[in-house]
């Protein structure tokens, strides 16, 4: 078995695509099958997707949705926004639909904002 099973699985998924596409016998696309290593790839990457999903993204609290919150509302729409207001606007609008959905903007102010 390969040192890297996820690499080696792909470009054996790949060969195997290859292979298909210049019409060559199904005994041989099937030769590259290795069970073995499909098996650990899957295992790895399996971890790996735990891992990322327990790890999550750890943003300053300056970026927290509360802190937005509080500094899109102290905002005075009729001057000119600086880059802060761009920037927060920029993560509101880039949140996950599941963290906003009662979340409404409208004449300079954020109201219906409820943390799940």
């Amino acid at each position: 078995m390969s040192p890297n099973p996820v690499a080696t699985t792909s470009r054996l998924s790949r060969l195997r695509r290859e292979l298909w596409g210049l019409n060559a016998p199904e005994k041989i696309i099937s030769a590259t099958l290795d069970d073995k290593t499909t098996c650990a790839s899957n295992k790895i990457q399996k971890e790996r997707k735990v891992q990322y999903e327990n790890e999550g993204i750890d943003f300053p609290d300056h970026f927290s949705l509360e802190s937005v919150k509080e500094r899109l509302d102290g905002y005075d729409v009729s001057n000119a926004p600086n880059l802060q207001a761009l920037a927060d606007v920029m993560i509101m609008f880039c949140i996950r639909p599941a963290e906003i959905k009662d979340l409404r903007i409208s004449n300079g102010s954020v109201t219906g904002y409820s943390k799940n």
